[in-house]
């Protein structure tokens, strides 16, 4: 498997799993019939947290990845020798039944470290939010002025609507959320690791999260789920739910930006049901060959 293909199967859970039961769980309200409502019976706002499932975090790729995070701090074991076994999970059935297997067993579940390559997965308690000192943080911002070089912040890593589709809510730091924030410093500052999260957090009418996939330049590509009438292809045509694939590499792998420096789409588009079933399922190599252009 390739790093890129993991997306899938996080689009995949999100669909199959948390988006089946924040119907099942959430209140049925007269005009509301086809959002996820709270206790209240209301739709959820954006940016608020999901009741129904949990946030997921996910690093890629491998176990020296994770060895090299524990020695740098950002995970918080006291030995490398601390690290639990890896579980082989050679499809996205033994994919999904992992994580509902762990979520469910009485631990938090929301941190994870995978290896593409062989297909293993792991649970870990906890990512560091940044493990360097206050004082080594200054000290690194002041070298990067006298050298020129600038201080890129949290806010750098996404596009201006991330937090809301309608750009209704601005993005700073302290809105992006402690998992979002770990993702982002994490994939920064370790070139050979890629950050993957479900969000909890609600974006767009629907009431659900979006997956996203970080890399060292920020926000690489997400999907969002949402309703939408009249749509090109459907991810739920039952209930006219609608999945936006949105990448932010240009073709030669570049971050594509707006004039004024903010992360924008290269692509966005519609991803069918039957699109999903079989990225999740078939790797890399077996995709077509146009795989590669437009996500």
């Amino acid at each position: 498997m390739e790093k890129r293909d993991f997306i899938w199967w996080l689009l995949k859970f999100q669909v199959e799993n948390n988006l089946e039961e924040s119907f099942r769980k959430s209140s049925r309200t007269n005009g509301l019939e086809e959002v996820i409502t709270g206790d209240d019976g209301r739709s959820l706002r954006e940016n608020t947290e999901t009741p129904y499932h949990p946030g997921l975090l996910f690093l890629a790729n491998g176990v020296a990845s994770l060895n090299k995070l524990i020695k740098k701090r950002w995970v918080p074991y006291d030995r490398e020798e601390d690290i639990s076994e890896f579980d082989n999970v050679k499809d996205y059935r033994d994919f999904a039944e992992y994580i509902k297997r762990v979520t469910e067993s009485g631990g938090e579940g929301t941190a994870y470290a995978f290896n593409a390559e062989h297909q293993k997965i792991t649970a870990v308690p906890e990512f560091t939010n940044s493990p360097e000192s206050p004082f080594y943080n200054r000290i690194t911002r002041k070298v990067n002025q006298m050298l020129g070089r600038k201080n890129e912040s949290l806010v750098d890593a996404v596009p201006g609507d991330f937090l809301s589709l309608k750009k209704e809510i601005p993005v700073s730091g302290n809105r992006l959320g402690t998992k979002t924030g770990i993702a982002i410093r994490l994939s920064r500052d370790n070139s050979d690791v890629h950050a993957y999260q479900v969000r909890r957090t609600v974006y767009g009418e629907l009431g659900l999260g979006k997956v996203t996939w970080f890399d060292q330049d920020g926000l690489r590509e997400e999907i969002y789920l949402d309703r939408k009438a009249n749509a090109l292809a459907y991810i739920d045509p039952e209930r006219k739910i609608v999945a936006i694939h949105r990448s932010y590499r240009d073709m030669k792998g570049e971050p594509f930006r707006d004039e004024d420096g903010k992360l924008t789409p290269f692509v966005e588009r519609f991803i069918s049901r039957e699109e999903l079933n079989q990225r999740a399922e078939l790797s890399y190599k077996q995709m077509p060959k146009t795989y590669g252009k437009v996500a």
